[in-house]
């Protein structure tokens, strides 16, 4: 073989070979640009859903913040229209209290309930009847009649506004008007389910 042609197969084998060479570099670089590649997204994922699951529970708990202020404001106007409610109230018994012993009916009614119970609770046959001004001899006679069974001693009783105490010995029912007042917790509690209750 001539020496041209022995160069010239030397330079092929050499061209190959660099040929080869390269073709290897070039698949070892890009399997090597194709697992950054892949490293790199898997770790842009899982920031993006890191990311994504901070901002749903900073929703969720901006949600709930939200819902507990609102709640927390509905529970104070509620607080203040019941205040104002009670306010008002408490205003406007006394009169009421006053108007309900003024007319005969509410009047014999509100003796027969307090003599009712002075008569379950004391379980005595005797008992004292301090009233305040406007209970009638009629009204007396009525009381008297119709709780026939029982001892009834009835007194005026300058000290009560309205209403009437039901004593025997130191017991006593105070249904006069400051009395039916004098828990004011329980006269709240009764006069907002009363509220709950009117149309």
């Amino acid at each position: 073989m001539s020496s041209a042609r022995q160069e010239a197969a030397l330079l092929d084998l050499i061209e190959q070979d660099r040929r080869e060479r390269c073709a290897r570099i070039e698949a070892a670089t890009a399997a090597q640009v194709e697992s950054i590649r892949r490293t790199a997204h898997q770790e842009a994922q899982r920031r993006l859903r890191s990311a994504l699951s901070q901002a749903r529970e900073r929703a969720v708990a901006a949600v709930a913040a939200a819902e507990a202020e609102a709640e927390t404001r509905r529970r104070l106007q509620r607080q203040q229209a019941d205040a104002r409610f009670l306010h008002a109230c408490r205003s406007a018994l006394p009169a009421a209290l006053r108007a309900r012993w003024q007319t005969a009916a509410t009047r014999l009614d509100w003796c027969r309930g307090a003599l009712r119970q002075a008569h379950a609770a004391l379980a005595q046959q005797a008992l004292t009847v301090q009233h305040a001004a406007g209970l009638q001899a009629a009204d007396i006679a009525s009381l008297m009649a119709e709780f026939a069974a029982l001892d009834l001693r009835f007194a005026l009783t300058p000290s009560i506004e309205t209403g009437l105490r039901v004593g025997c010995g130191h017991n006593c029912i105070d249904a006069s008007g400051a009395g039916l007042c004098s828990d004011e917790d329980a006269l709240a509690a009764r006069l907002l389910s009363l509220r709950g209750t009117a149309p």
